[in-house]
């Protein structure tokens, strides 16, 4: 970050929610680095920034490159990028998740139903006795 005001920001990015579809693909099992992307909503405008890390798997986590669609997203002052990194740090581990009571995770009941597609069969026309 160069300064404290990204910083500032990246936080209330990550506090106010516009920060979200987190995913973390891992390249392969021998590679040692993975890619995280996320979608950031902008503060000002309409649309959505897209931001990605390259981290490191192993501890100590290190973000080896980061980069946003924004306009300062190549440079070191992107908040997107900050609120993301807020994000992860944020985010409860699985243990926690299995722990957490049914009331602090995210509703579970009210989940649009998703249509379940079978191999159907092409109908022929029908035949009418006469």
């Amino acid at each position: 970050m160069q300064c404290y005001r990204q910083y500032i920001r990246g936080l209330n990015f990550y506090k106010e929610g516009y920060i979200h579809k987190i995913m973390i693909n891992e390249i392969s099992d021998t590679c040692q680095m993975c890619y995280i992307r996320s979608k950031c909503y902008p503060s000002m405008h309409k649309g959505v920034y897209e931001q990605w890390l390259l981290v490191s798997k192993e501890e100590p986590f290190q973000v080896v490159k980061a980069n946003c669609t924004c306009p300062a997203g190549c440079g070191e002052g992107c908040t997107h990028i900050a609120g993301l990194l807020f994000a992860l740090e944020g985010r409860p581990s699985i243990d926690e998740l299995e722990d957490m009571p049914c009331t602090s995770k995210p509703c579970q009941w009210n989940q649009p139903k998703t249509l379940c597609v079978q191999n159907w069969e092409m109908i022929q026309e029908p035949h009418y006795l006469t």
